[in-house]
């Protein structure tokens, strides 16, 4: 398990001259803002102290993660999957939540309570590439594959798929929303911060950014399933999206890309290269 920091930076003479004493060579990528650095470093490296304070008092950004590798993951009760592929918005672009979703019991201040049952609508079928996977914008927590690719999957895993349709309501061939029915408690613990919405009264949890998630309290029955508790940050909320380790192993066997995998579960230090959580 590793911490890993993106970070950006307004540069000038001063600034350089202070990352230039501890060893650490900037770069600058985009034309548009020529004196902007953008990089990434380990909160293991034995310079991330001293930067950390330039960053601070140079009015720097800072955006935190933790990578998990293979060894860890293979270790883990259960696994979080996050996609990187992030498609175009559902149709209709205007009314999108009125005409797709139930909103009985949504939220519109906090984002919780939204469940839907209808197919969804795209614009046209994905341009795949290389890409197996992808989530819409405004749905953090549903998943859609490609169909040749995960098929194998699904029916080795029993996995539930909804079809999902063009804007003229036609079924798209290539393309499965994976049906994620169960739902699990997860063992939040008490020093996690969350909030109480000022106007349906329940509980929203802070996103996690630094060491595994919360793991599930029981057994789930099923190889793919949500969290219970909701996740988020000013009007979005979302459920924890987890799957099994044999439903992981079989991914990476697959060799399916554009994935970000994290640990679920309590385990001891002393774990292994970060670089190979990413599927």
């Amino acid at each position: 398990m590793e911490i890993n920091h993106h970070c950006s930076i307004t540069v000038d003479r001063q600034v350089q001259r202070r990352f230039d004493a501890i060893g650490f060579s900037l770069k600058f990528n985009n034309p548009l803002y020529k004196d902007r650095s953008h990089f990434d470093i380990y909160e293991s490296d034995p310079r991330w102290p001293s930067l950390n304070a330039i960053l601070q008092e140079c009015d720097g950004f800072q955006v935190a993660w933790t990578l998990f590798s293979h060894k860890d993951l293979l270790q883990a009760e259960a696994v979080e999957i996050d996609v990187a592929w992030k498609h175009p918005y559902p149709m209709p672009r205007e009314g999108f939540k009125q005409a797709e979703y139930d909103l009985e019991n949504y939220c519109s201040e906090c984002g919780i309570g939204l469940s839907h049952e209808a197919p969804i609508r795209l614009r046209k079928e994905p341009n795949w590439g290389r890409r197996s996977i992808f989530r819409l914008f405004w749905m953090p927590d549903e998943l859609f594959v490609k169909v040749d690719l995960w098929e194998p999957l699904i029916e080795e895993f029993q996995l539930e798929t909804k079809p999902v349709h063009d804007k003229k309501g036609n079924t798209l061939a290539g393309v499965l929303q994976l049906r994620i029915d169960e739902i699990v408690d997860v063992d939040v613990t008490p020093n996690l911060r969350f909030a109480r919405c000022m106007s349906c009264e329940r509980l929203r949890y802070g996103m996690i950014s630094r060491g595994p998630l919360p793991p599930p309290k029981t057994t789930p029955k099923s190889h793919i399933f949500k969290s219970e508790q909701y996740f988020g940050t000013g009007h979005l909320a979302y459920r924890h999206l987890m799957i099994s380790n044999e439903l992981y192993r079989a991914v990476k066997k697959a060799k399916l890309q554009r994935f970000k995998f994290s640990v679920c579960t309590l385990y001891p230090d002393g774990l292994g290269d970060p670089s190979n959580g990413y599927g």
